[in-house]
């Protein structure tokens, strides 16, 4: 019995190890990282010369943000919809490489009393969505594998970006995009939809009214 208790952990410690090994081989052959008592580190590379964080970054305000939607088949309709009720936000564009899925999310406008986005569409339908001078943030649900080629062109076209999980698919994509939002002064944020969903949009309300609970920011 003691026997096959000694086999259980042993071969329970080897499948984490090989897990590990496994995250470990998983990241870019040119990031440093290291083991911290059976985890890994990632080392932060260096930054230009004069370039920070734009974590908390501060931009002139704006009366109406417009936005422009890449990806419309699984997450992308919900985004759309919640879009559609949030104060200060215009939906201007919809892409997706099937057209009929973007059309198809025109309904949630329609349901909101607000007027039709512009349709993009095929496999070059995010560059010209981009391209449009009148959009500031562009929300992607595109596939993980596309997320950082999606993400890098609306950087590079100078539009904030709001992305769904993952992020990026490894530690060095995630570096090149983190270095273009900051040296552009651009907002890169990974989308987490909770406070933005009508739900909570109604509880804030009715907090901030002081009908229920004690006001504070949520």
């Amino acid at each position: 019995m003691k026997m096959v208790k000694c086999f259980a952990f042993a071969f329970a410690a080897l499948l984490s190890l090989g897990t590990s090994l496994a995250q470990a081989q998983s990241l870019s052959p040119s990031t440093k990282w290291h083991w911290n008592k059976g985890t890994i580190e990632i080392e932060t590379p260096a930054r230009p010369a004069g370039q920070k964080d734009v974590l908390g970054l501060k931009l002139p305000k704006i009366k109406k943000v417009r936005i422009g939607l890449v990806g419309l088949g699984m997450r992308g309709p919900g985004a759309v919809e919640n879009f559609c009720v949030i104060p200060g936000v215009e939906v201007v564009a919809l892409c997706d490489y099937e057209p009929a899925r973007a059309e198809a999310c025109q309904k949630y406008l329609r349901n909101a009393g607000l007027a039709p986005a512009a349709i993009y569409s095929g496999e070059n339908g995010y560059k010209e969505l981009c391209a449009r001078p009148d959009i500031d943030l562009v929300y992607v649900a595109t596939p993980h594998a596309m997320h950082y080629s999606h993400v890098l062109q609306c950087l590079q076209a100078g539009k904030a970006v709001l992305c769904e999980k993952a992020f990026t698919c490894n530690a060095r994509e995630a570096e090149t995009l983190i270095h273009e939002a900051e040296a552009r002064k651009l907002l890169l944020a990974e989308a987490i939809w909770t406070r933005y969903m009508p739900l909570m949009q109604t509880v804030k309300q009715l907090v901030d009214s002081g009908i229920i609970g004690q006001p504070r920011t949520l």
